[in-house]
């Protein structure tokens, strides 16, 4: 009880932290008119280095392509950037930048690294709970650049880069557009996979400093690792630049056409298997299931334990011992895979923390009248 009521107050927290009106907007309002691109470290800070690399030169190539792209191919988006040259910006002031120009959206680009060289891949990042910290090491990095800033302690509200408890508060504050945000994520890595033939190491969950104020959607995306011989040449040329950029800008593309048609998040899910959500009588998912169509306009949630291109078997070999309550539904041209069903979001929060015992990236979704709605303004109502 104590973990839920803190995680309840952390919510109130985070809504007023959130300018007016922001938090209920509905998903896809408006469109996507402006974006801002944010190249990750520069200036004094080089980020991650090696193989003869410095990320801070990886991140502003690929923005500034990314921006070109943008720029020629969607002339009625304006593209704003956090840095245009080797220079040294506080990320508080990156998601001031974004807030000031009136951003849509916010791609902060990164280069990976590992203590060895044989890691490699790319992978997309949105503010949210760590479970098991299993991502600790790249949010650690990423986040320790506040050290270079003389007054860090009290601009960034007491927050210790060198501590894993600091996550917990900042893992909740984006919320209101984690559905949105998470859906980028899945293109971007799409496009990765596909277009870029780079290896997709998924969609992940972290509490990134930079993600953590920009009311907009947001995802910091790590282009590959510059511990990787390979991977570095790769990215330290014209030619891998060009083709990581094109892959964001194409996934970027299909983001502008689902909001301009107000059908991302908000349009309609096509539920690939209507009696997939084979609850147990009396369990959450159950009684959610037996309220009858009276409730076709409560709002709904549920957990959401896996996502893929193609169809996932429900069996106990892929879901263990949650198979029997899994929903399998295809949103986004992924399927998705959920668990349990509750009314009641205290409730959903503890089942949450057990299924994420089983699969840790395992995350609180909302539904109204079968499509997902943004989570926090389900938690408001």
């Amino acid at each position: 009880m104590k973990v839920i009521r803190a995680i309840f107050v952390v919510f109130l927290l985070v809504s007023r932290l959130v300018p007016e009106g922001v938090a209920s907007a509905p998903e896809g309002a408006g469109g996507l008119r402006c974006i801002v691109i944010d190249a990750g470290h520069g200036g004094k800070d080089p980020g991650a280095v090696g193989n003869g690399q410095q990320e801070k030169a990886i991140n502003l190539g690929v923005a500034l392509r990314l921006g070109r792209m943008i720029e020629e191919q969607l002339p009625d988006v304006k593209v704003v950037y956090t840095r245009r040259d080797d220079r040294f910006i506080p990320l508080a002031d990156r998601s001031k930048i974004a807030t000031g120009a009136g951003g849509d959206l916010f791609v902060s680009i990164h280069t990976n690294s590992s203590p060895g060289s044989a890691a490699a891949g790319t992978e997309t990042y949105v503010m949210g709970e760590d479970k098991g910290n299993r991502n600790l090491s790249v949010v650690m990095r990423e986040n320790s650049v506040i050290s270079l800033e003389a007054d860090y302690s009290s601009r960034y509200e007491g927050y210790d880069p060198n501590s894993s408890e600091s996550l917990i508060l900042f893992s909740l504050m984006q919320y209101a557009y984690q559905s949105q945000s998470l859906s980028l994520a899945e293109l971007i890595q799409v496009q990765y996979a596909g277009h870029a033939q780079r290896r997709d190491k998924g969609v992940k969950q972290a509490g990134f400093l930079v993600l953590w104020r920009t009311p907009m959607p947001s995802v910091l995306t790590e282009v590959g690792f510059i511990s990787n011989p390979a991977e570095a040449k790769f990215l330290g040329s014209a030619a891998g630049q060009e083709k990581i950029a094109a892959a964001i800008f194409r996934a970027v593309k299909e983001y502008k056409r689902r909001t301009d048609s107000r059908t991302l998040a908000t349009g309609p899910a096509q539920e690939v298997a209507p009696k997939a959500e084979r609850a147990v009588p009396g369990s959450a998912a159950g009684q959610a299931a037996e309220a009858g169509t009276e409730n076709a306009e409560k709002v709904v949630f549920r957990i959401q334990v896996k996502s893929s291109l193609s169809k996932i078997a429900v069996t106990r070999s892929n879901f263990g011992d949650y198979a029997e309550g899994v929903l399998e539904k295809r949103i986004d041209g992924r399927y998705k895979y959920y668990y349990g069903s509750s009314f009641s979001y205290q409730e959903a929060l503890l089942l949450q923390r057990r299924v994420r015992r089983s699969f840790p990236d395992a995350f609180m979704v909302a539904f109204r009248g079968g499509r997902p709605v943004p989570l926090a303004n389900a938690i408001k109502k």
